[in-house]
C-alpha cells in the first residue's frame, strides 16, 4: 500500500513538472514512447474510482506497438483529463449501464486515440469555446484541463477535437506515430535531436 502510494505521489510530481514546463513555453524531454504501455498505466491508476461508480470501461488497443515521440508525462495528463471529464460527468449525471470507451489505433501517419462515454455530453452553451481557458459546466471547475490537453497535442503536432455523437461526449487525440527504422533507439530514451517545444500558448500558472 506505501509503495503505490509512494508511486502515485511520484507520478503526480512528475506531471505537475511537465506541465509547468509546457506553462512555461520551455522545453520538455522528447522520447519514443508506446501508447499501450501510458493507456494501460493511466487506466490502472483510474480503474478503482470506475469500480466504486460501476463505470464499465472497455479498452481497444493496438497490437502494433504503436510509438509516438513526445513527452510521456504530458501525454498521460491528456488522457487522465479526458477520463476524468467522463467520470465525473456520469458521476454528476448518473446513467442506466454507464460506460467509458478507449480505443487506440494508426490512421496513416498518425496514432489516434477516441475516448467516448455514455454521460450527458458537453453542454450546447460551451460547445463553441469548450477549448478555451475557463470555459467549464462544472460548479467547481476551473476549465484549465481541455485548454491544456489541446496545448499538449499541438505541442506533440497533433491535435485534440470533439467528436459528434448522438450520446454521451467523444474526443479525439491525435499524435504524428514514430515509424521505426534500423538502428533507432527504444522508447523511453531521451531524443538525440533535441527536445520538444512546448506550446507557445499562454497558459494558467
Amino acid at each position: 500500500m506505501l509503495d503505490d502510494v509512494i508511486s502515485e505521489v511520484s507520478r503526480v510530481a512528475d506531471i505537475v513538472t511537465g506541465l509547468r514546463a509546457l506553462a512555461r513555453n520551455q522545453e520538455a524531454d522528447a522520447t519514443l514512447v508506446e501508447m499501450n504501455s501510458i493507456i494501460e498505466e493511466v487506466t490502472a491508476a483510474l480503474r478503482p474510482e470506475l469500480a466504486r461508480l460501476s463505470i464499465r470501461l472497455e479498452l481497444s488497443l493496438c497490437s502494433d506497438g504503436l510509438v509516438v515521440l513526445g513527452s510521456r508525462v504530458q501525454i498521460q495528463q491528456v488522457l487522465v483529463n479526458l477520463l476524468r471529464n467522463s467520470i465525473e460527468a456520469i458521476r454528476d449525471e448518473p446513467v442506466a449501464a454507464p460506460a467509458i470507451s478507449l480505443t487506440l489505433q494508426p490512421s496513416g501517419t498518425s496514432v489516434v486515440c477516441t475516448i467516448a462515454d455514455n454521460g450527458p455530453g458537453v453542454a450546447p452553451s460551451i460547445k463553441g469555446m469548450l477549448f478555451e481557458p475557463l470555459a467549464t459546466s462544472k460548479s467547481d471547475g476551473m476549465g484549465m484541463g481541455l485548454a491544456i490537453s489541446r496545448s499538449i497535442a499541438s505541442s506533440h503536432g497533433g491535435a485534440l477535437d470533439l467528436l459528434p455523437t448522438p450520446t454521451g461526449a467523444k474526443f479525439r487525440l491525435t499524435i504524428p506515430r514514430h515509424i521505426a527504422v534500423a538502428g533507432d533507439r527504444q522508447p523511453g530514451q531521451v531524443s538525440s535531436e533535441g527536445a520538444l517545444m512546448a506550446s507557445p500558448r499562454p497558459l494558467a500558472k
